[in-house]
């Protein structure tokens, strides 16, 4: 359950076209502190755009983000940043040249805050304590994944955005996957807003789901709800679900 009644991260009618195509259409839903929201749908459905739009990567055509109550629009990715919004991304971007410690560090330079997280608590938090001298490229796939999310909890953010954590894992790195994303909002109280294809994988671990299909809000409704739900089994889930 959230951890507040009031949201701290809204968004409001959010819509996004790329030139004559909505990629988004009138989406609105909030998530208040300490929160783990899913977002899911088909492939198309207008999930990374709306990550994309959260986190200032891309602009809205039309509607707001708010974030405790403040206005993001306009405000570039760093800014977004800064406030207290971070993001990993589906395929993990690295400095290769650089080691796993230094790939966490560079979080910490986009935190304003006093009680910034230090690097190391953050590598220590997803299980990466040993590995902080090595070079990038000896990771495994699910390693650079953690470095990332390292690196966006170095920022000391209060909303972690998730973009396809379980792509490319295998079972057994899955459910690591699943574990640590609760933990680090039971440890940290972070929100999460997470975008998963994995829908068995996401109803185990969120509060809360929304379901996006052509750019619009089908559904929102907790797990148990949102496998009930005959719109969401016609478009996402299939008849056999």
């Amino acid at each position: 359950m959230s951890r507040a009644n009031e949201a701290l991260l809204e968004a409001q009618s959010l819509s996004k076209h790329f030139g004559g195509t909505a990629a988004l259409k009138e989406v609105s839903f909030s998530a208040g502190a300490g929160e783990i929201v899913g977002l899911i749908g088909p492939n198309g459905a207008g999930k990374t755009t709306l990550l994309n739009l959260l986190s200032g990567v891309l602009p809205a055509s039309s509607g707001k983000v708010l974030f405790k109550g403040r206005d993001l629009s306009g405000l570039k990715t760093h800014a977004v940043a800064r406030m207290g919004i971070a993001r990993t991304l589906q395929t993990p971007r690295s400095f290769p040249s650089m080691t796993v410690l230094e790939n966490v560090s560079v979080g910490s330079l986009f935190s304003t805050k006093n009680n910034k997280r230090e690097p190391m608590d953050s590598l220590a938090l997803v299980g990466l304590s040993a590995r902080r001298d090595s070079p990038m490229a000896s990771l495994n796939l699910q390693e650079r994944k953690n470095v990332e999310l390292a690196r966006a909890l170095a920022m000391a953010p209060e909303v972690v955005l998730i973009d396809e954590a379980m792509s490319g894992l295998n079972p057994t790195e899955v459910e690591d996957s699943m574990r640590l994303i609760r933990r680090v909002r039971d440890e940290t109280g972070v929100t999460i807003i997470w975008v998963e294809h994995l829908v068995k994988a996401i109803m185990q671990v969120v509060e809360r789901i929304i379901v996006l299909n052509f750019g619009e809000v089908i559904a929102t409704g907790t797990p148990s709800e949102i496998a009930r739900n005959d719109a969401v089994i016609e478009a996402y889930l299939g008849t056999s679900a």
